[in-house]
């Protein structure tokens, strides 16, 4: 599933989700609980601020993003 997600980026994109839009409604992300880098791009484990808990996975090959529920 390709999705919006807005980042903050300084050195590299993606650095840091700021807001994911989900369940038809932007959502702030709260908290970046943990991130990992993958040889096709980087995941991010966030908390929005509704509550919920998102895994923003971004390859970077495909210019896309993911949403996964952990």
């Amino acid at each position: 599933m390709n999705t919006l997600v807005e980042c903050h980026s300084g050195y590299e994109y993606p650095q840091r989700p700021k807001t994911v839009f989900w369940q038809n409604r932007k959502q702030p992300v709260h908290t970046v609980i943990t991130e990992w880098k993958k040889p096709n791009g980087k995941g991010f484990r966030v908390l929005l601020g509704n509550g919920t808990v998102l895994d923003l996975i971004y390859n970077i090959d495909l210019g896309e993003w993911t949403i996964l529920t952990p």
